[in-house]
């Protein structure tokens, strides 16, 4: 993946996964103290630096925030909105030109605006209706 186009899941599964937890536990954790799935800990063992830059670059906290983010990332992922999302994250979160992405205070909110504009408007009934679960409880 050497353009840069970053897999939705592997961003969700490195957005799921406490970086701190996981060091000292020597193992892939999720932010809620427990262990990663096997599909997550493939998705974060085979996540390229492009999906580790955005994931970066979206991650609020370790905690509900970086949780739910994910959770709107995997109802996206597979679907006909997953490019222009994708598209849309890197564009607004990691500038072409370098400049400072958004600030971790605004990475929240800011996604959910995207997701609302970039997804929710392609995502079937049944995403649609838990993506606004989980954006009713982001902001």
């Amino acid at each position: 993946m050497s353009d840069g186009a970053e897999r939705l899941a592997a961003v969700a599964a490195l957005l799921m996964h406490d970086p701190e937890a996981s060091r000292r536990a020597d193992a892939w954790m999720r932010a809620n103290g427990t262990p990663c799935s096997p599909a997550e800990t493939d998705l974060i063992e085979s996540a390229t630096d492009a999906e580790w830059d955005l994931s970066a670059a979206l991650r609020a906290d370790s905690g509900p925030a970086s949780a739910m983010m994910a959770a709107l990332l995997q109802l996206a992922d597979g679907t006909d909105v997953a490019v222009p999302l994708r598209l849309g994250l890197r564009e607004r979160f990691l500038p072409a030109d370098g400049g400072p992405g958004v600030p971790e205070s605004e990475r929240t909110a800011d996604l959910a605006d995207r997701y609302r504009k970039l997804a929710m408007p392609g995502l079937d009934a049944r995403a649609r209706q838990q993506a606004e679960v989980v954006l009713a409880r982001i902001v």
